[in-house]
């Protein structure tokens, strides 16, 4: 159908203009709010920005997070990966 073939084209133009967005952040410190544990790997921990709103738009995924990281607390990041909606960094000392 005609719309659904629209909201396609829509959603690949977005999904490009968030991933260039999101690539402009790499190597960017960033402070984010701990979530917890990732869903899908419970040895990395998931938080998100403050322009990042729980369950509507994407997360950074902190890489080689330990157990010192807390849910509820805010942990400056740096940015090491970018994809169309999600980040990845690192926790900085």
């Amino acid at each position: 159908e005609v719309k659904e073939y629209r909201v396609g084209e829509l959603m690949a133009l977005q999904s490009e203009i968030s991933k260039q967005k999101m690539e402009k952040l790499i190597d960017q410190e960033v402070k984010i709010l701990v979530d917890g544990p990732s869903d899908d790997h419970p040895w990395v921990k998931v938080g998100r920005m403050a322009t990042q709103a729980p369950e509507v738009h994407g997360q950074v995924f902190i890489d080689g997070s330990d157990e010192d990281i807390e849910a509820g607390k805010f942990y400056s990041v740096k940015i090491t990966q970018a994809q169309e909606w999600d980040l990845a960094g690192e926790v900085l000392s």
